[in-house]
Formats: C-alpha cells, sequence, structure tokens
C-alpha cells in the first residue's frame, strides 16, 4: 500500500496535481474530564485512518508552535470540547481568521488567531473547521461524561467524512 501512495504522490506531481494535505489536531486536557475528548478523538482517527496525507496531531493545548503544520496543510480539522450549550451538543463551525490578540500571553490560541498567525508569517493559511462537543464536567479526573462519550463516535463519524471528501477532490 505505501508503494502505491508513493507512487500516486510522484504522479500528482508531475501531473500538476497536488493532492491534499489533512491536519487533525485534538487538543485538550485528558486530566480534566470532558476535556480530554479532542485528544481522545484525534487518536482514535488516527488508528482508522491510513494515509499519508493526513497528519494527525494530539496536543494538550494550542500554541504557535503549530504554525509550522499549519502552513503545510491544505486543510486543517480542529477537535476540542466546549461550554454554553447542553452537554454533548456537537457543533461544525468554519474557522475565520482572527487578528485579535489574546488579552494576556497564552500558550492556547484560539484557531482562527493561530490562523491568522500562519497568514502573517507565510502570508497563506489553509481552510479550517472545528468539531466540537459541549462538555458536562471539566473537573479533575481522566475519562469522559455519558453525554459526551455517546457524542463521540457521531464526532468521529463526520471527521471521517469530512477527510474522504477531501480526499475525493
Amino acid at each position: 500500500m505505501d508503494e502505491y501512495q508513493d507512487i500516486m504522490g510522484y504522479l500528482s506531481i508531475f501531473l500538476g496535481t497536488v493532492m491534499s494535505k489533512i491536519l487533525v489536531i485534538g487538543y485538550g486536557n485528558s486530566m480534566r474530564g470532558d476535556d480530554g475528548m479532542g485528544p481522545l478523538a484525534a487518536q482514535r482517527i488516527e488508528s482508522i485512518v491510513q494515509d499519508k496525507e493526513v497528519k494527525i496531531i494530539v496536543r494538550h493545548q494550542t500554541g504557535i508552535e503549530l504554525a509550522e503544520d499549519l502552513k503545510d496543510a491544505d486543510f486543517v480539522i480542529f477537535i476540542d470540547a466546549h461550554v454554553g450549550d447542553k452537554p454533548g451538543t456537537l457543533k461544525e463551525e468554519a474557522v475565520v481568521l482572527d487578528d485579535s490578540m489574546p488579552s494576556s500571553f497564552s500558550h492556547h490560541l484560539r484557531p482562527g488567531v493561530l490562523l491568522s498567525l500562519v497568514q502573517a508569517l507565510y502570508n497563506k493559511h489553509p481552510e479550517a473547521v472545528v468539531y466540537s462537543i459541549a462538555a458536562e464536567s471539566f473537573d479533575h479526573g481522566e475519562g469522559l461524561s455519558p453525554a459526551v462519550e455517546a457524542t463521540l463516535p457521531v464526532l468521529i463519524d463526520k471527521v471521517l467524512a469530512r477527510i474522504n471528501a477531501l480526499k475525493k477532490l
């Protein structure tokens, strides 16, 4: 299979087409309950997707060090937990550039801020989307709440469908 992918990669160069490079970033703190959903989702997706053009990254938080990976991607899928909705609610939101400065120095940057940083540094940025599930608890401890655990397979299916659709472009 790797030999086939290598050949297809070379063919795409010679034919002037570029295979889509997809980056999946699952982030959150696995020691804070539902906040660990992003990394867990990314790990499960990584166990399913066997494609050299899809890179999976698991992070505790999103920081400036992701700029290098973001600049090389054609499309980015961020996965995180969120607050404010009924626990287990799944959201899919396009990421828009956000050139506002964080209110204080932070090791965690919002996806839109990261894309703006990549735009400023490299004069380009990938398209991006955030898939998130509303958390029930960010208390100390491992494991997901029942509401988030129940929605996680739906999120994974949506991310896999997005990856497959992007690969067909």
